[in-house]
């Protein structure tokens, strides 16, 4: 869905629930059959009550109970992770997204220094992407490994229009790239 898009009929069986500014029909209801659909972004910081929505749609319309939490879940991940590695170390790759770092973050805080980071720099980041990676790693005590292959990358890349051809490209190289940084480490 994109903001502009808009419903303007529903089919038949369903009724309205829900309506924005920009949309007559923001959510629809199917009772008979348990069906919900929404038109926005209930996980949004800017839609109001929207984690109460998401609470009540996973408690009531699907039954999931509420037994779950952060807290726990992640205490037991890492008690788990310190148990396989042992006195090992964990070669983790970041990309500089929010999944990357957030594993390569719960594994230092599950141990330490046996994690590390390496940062793969393809030339194709956002500007100053980069800089704010390490400086976040940094403010928290992770020593990252930045690898710059931005000329590796932008080298293969060149004169490639096929979209599925450059996703090959640009995976077999971070591949490359990630093994060549992996052999410089031992105990892994």
């Amino acid at each position: 869905m994109s903001h502009g898009d808009r419903v303007e009929s529903i089919p038949s069986g369903f009724e309205k629930i829900a309506i924005s500014e920009n949309s007559p029909y923001a959510a629809i209801a199917d009772t008979n059959r348990n069906i919900y659909a929404f038109q926005f972004h209930p996980e949004v910081y800017h839609s109001e009550c929207g984690s109460k929505l998401l609470k009540n749609f996973a408690k009531y319309i699907c039954g999931c109970e509420s037994t779950w939490n952060m807290g726990s879940f992640a205490k037991e991940q890492m008690t788990k992770i310190k148990n396989q590695v042992g006195n090992k170390k964990v070669l983790c790759a970041v990309s500089g997204g929010v999944d990357s770092s957030v594993v390569a973050t719960l594994l230092f805080e599950a141990i330490g220094n046996q994690v590390i980071p390496v940062f793969v720099d393809n030339g194709l980041l956002r500007a100053n992407e980069r800089e704010q990676v390490e400086t976040i790693f940094k403010s928290r005590g992770i020593d990252l490994i930045t690898v710059d292959a931005s000329e590796q990358f932008l080298t293969k890349l060149a004169g490639v229009t096929d979209p599925e051809t450059k996703r090959k490209i640009i995976g077999e190289t971070f591949i490359e790239v990630f093994d060549k940084e992996a052999k410089k480490h031992e105990g892994v």
